[in-house]
């Protein structure tokens, strides 16, 4: 069991928590765990987007755990990080979709 497993959170306080750049040093391995997850995925499909929906049954065992612990909703994890990701519009609908940013597919 990991450090991370005792922590628990109210609704939105990790949310609260990552925003501010206070997020405890038990979880950065989780949540880059998420990260390199979504970052995987996107780059399999073509022109690296997703509605975020789509993406969290896609994640690591980990990395589903981690977000249902901590009660923290995909998109919001991903919000905090605008240097790798980014809303895009979707093709059809009106849910945004997550894409790379260009500073991360610039490698």
């Amino acid at each position: 069991e990991k450090p991370s497993d005792a922590l628990r959170f109210r609704r939105g306080q990790l949310a609260n928590l990552l925003r501010d750049g206070q997020l405890p040093e038990e979880c950065v391995p989780d949540v880059l765990g998420v990260l390199r997850d979504v970052q995987g995925l996107l780059l399999q499909e073509v022109g690296h987007a997703r509605p975020p929906s789509s993406l969290g049954n896609k994640l690591s065992a980990a990395s589903r755990r981690f977000l249902k612990r901590f009660r923290i909703r995909l998109n919001e994890v991903l919000k905090q990080f605008p240097e790798l990701f980014e809303e895009a519009p979707p093709p059809v609908g009106s849910t945004p979709y997550v894409t790379l940013s260009a500073r991360c597919l610039a490698g």
